[in-house]
């Protein structure tokens, strides 16, 4: 009889003593930061300005014709265009890698479901997919500190 007890009291502390260690990917899963996106954006360093008119055609200058029948006069000749449009290439092909980089922190998180979560791990970790979902949605990989605080999920009581 108390060797049944005895067993009894060990199946079911058991699976407890197991459990006890969280698994590392899973604390990796629960400790995860968003790196940060070291990628800058280029800045626009040609003046234009708006005139009523067509201006007349300077030899450096190039006339851009928007859809609200203005002329934009634009200062920017061929070589500093191509610049800019390079720019413009290295900063996006950056920011594409940062975000290739986000959806595998994404796998990682999700893979670390399979060890098995608490309801609070599991929250922490949906919290820190939902950071990644977030950033991975905005066109330059940054994310506004004014939709953070607004797709925060709501304190429970």
């Amino acid at each position: 009889m108390k060797t049944k007890l005895i067993i009894f009291i060990f199946i079911l502390v058991a699976p407890h003593l197991v459990n006890a260690k969280t698994h590392k990917k899973v604390q990796a899963a629960l400790d995860y930061d968003m790196p940060e996106n070291t990628c800058k954006k280029p800045t626009k360093f040609a003046s234009t300005k708006a005139t009523g008119t067509a201006p007349t055609q300077s030899s450096s200058g190039v006339d851009m014709f928007s859809g609200g029948g203005t002329v934009d006069n634009s200062d920017v000749d061929s070589y500093t265009l191509r610049r800019m449009q390079k720019k413009e290439q290295k900063w996006r092909k950056c920011v594409d890698k940062y975000k290739a980089g986000l959806l595998k922190d994404m796998d990682t998180l999700k893979a670390s479901a399979q060890h098995g979560l608490t309801q609070a791990q599991a929250d922490t970790i949906i919290d820190n997919m939902r950071g990644i979902q977030d950033v991975y949605m905005t066109p330059d990989g940054v994310l506004d500190p004014a939709i953070s605080s607004t797709t925060k999920a709501p304190a429970t009581p």
